[in-house]
């Protein structure tokens, strides 16, 4: 008996199409996006203001070149507007200006390094206060090993067990009550206990371990932004317990570049003074207009060109910081001083430059060391 055509069962075969044309609307995305991925990767560019992309076809010749004009290209190109290579500029910072510094007081304080902070020991050293001709404390919050001398909150301190048990809420508001001027060290890229424990924002070594330097303090990636959070929220919240001046130590590269890899791939070539840089004017950002003053300890090493690959930038630092904290050696003391009064464009030299010294510096502003008499 001949077949019908309305005796064939299709049923089968339009589930089956049905299921193609699903799986090809779901896929092809996936698809198209790994391609993208990797084929758009060297044209990510990074600046001040972060990772965006920066394709040649939707890019203005300036854009591309630089201002290069037609007679500037380079014998291969694929002609005018359409370049082989994206030439990625470093932005500069010349630019930018804050309020630093207004209205700023010279300071005279006594250091307490991390290990003397208990309640005890506060109040002994604020009744050393008077003695030592000073009238504030610089209280090193966060030292280069990473433990906190408070109890945070911040999340990331707790997740990784760099947090201390030690409540000094009531010291804090004890002491402002007297009319304590209150200074917070805070320890920024060297960090043992974090650069240890979080692999993900910390440097290497070739061998994957936590990179430490010459001097062993071990380092987290200042490329990597979840650190310089990390240093916002721990600064933030020190402002909210009462303390008056955040002061920024080990702000600055380590100097061995060759011999670490970064915690996150990057598509440019690193350069520390952008990077450094870069985390200054962020950080300053995230305090401005508030109560809070911060400032930054200069590595007077640097002056001297020990530390060339520190991105450490004093012209800057004053710019954006209250006031630039300085250990330099007694012999060259004067040297340094000088040199830094020549990168100061506005404010009161006076107070806006202190030497950290065990002895009598002879200046406005200086904060004394355990010893200093």
């Amino acid at each position: 008996m001949a077949i019908q055509p309305r005796d064939i069962y299709h049923g089968r075969r339009r589930r089956r199409g049905l299921i193609i044309i699903i799986l090809t609307v779901i896929t092809a995305p996936v698809v198209t996006g790994v391609i993208l991925f990797y084929s758009l990767q060297k044209y990510i560019v990074y600046d001040k203001d972060g990772l965006f992309l920066q394709l040649p076809l939707l890019a203005s010749r300036e854009e591309i070149t630089g201002g290069a004009g037609d007679d500037d290209r380079r014998e291969g190109d694929a002609g005018p507007g359409f370049f082989a290579e994206i030439v990625t500029v470093i932005p500069s910072f010349d630019d930018v200006a804050t309020d630093a510094g207004v209205g700023l007081k010279t300071v005279k304080g006594l250091f307490v390094p991390a290990g003397d902070i208990t309640p005890d020991k506060l109040a002994n050293y604020a009744a050393e206060l008077e003695h030592a001709g000073v009238d504030s404390l610089a209280l090193e919050m966060k030292p280069p090993g990473g433990r906190l001398a408070w109890a945070s909150e911040v999340p990331l301190a707790l997740s990784y067990g760099t947090s201390s048990a030690e409540d000094l809420s009531e010291e804090i508001v004890s002491l402002k009550d007297k009319g304590i001027y209150l200074i917070a060290f805070v320890s920024c890229f060297a960090d043992e206990l974090m650069a240890t424990r979080n692999s993900h924002i910390s440097l290497k070594t070739a061998g994957a371990g936590a990179y430490a330097d010459s001097d062993g303090k071990y380092w987290l990636d200042p490329y990597n932004r979840a650190v310089r959070n990390y240093i916002i929220d721990l600064t933030e919240e020190l402002s909210a317990m009462g303390f008056d001046e955040i002061v920024l130590t080990d702000f600055r590269h380590p100097e061995n570049i060759e011999n670490m890899i970064y915690s996150l791939e990057m598509t440019v070539v690193p350069d520390v003074v952008f990077c450094i840089s870069n985390n200054a004017v962020k950080i300053a950002e995230a305090f401005s207009g508030g109560s809070v003053r911060v400032s930054v300890l200069f590595e007077s090493p640097v002056l001297r060109g020990l530390y060339e690959n520190s991105g450490q930038d004093a012209d800057l630092f004053f710019r954006v910081f209250d006031r630039v904290y300085c250990r330099p050696e007694q012999e060259g003391f004067t040297n340094v001083s000088s040199s830094l009064r020549a990168k100061m464009k506005t404010g009161n030299f006076a107070a806006r430059f202190v030497p950290i010294t065990p002895s009598d510096p002879g200046t406005e502003s200086f904060v004394a060391e355990k010893g200093f008499g």
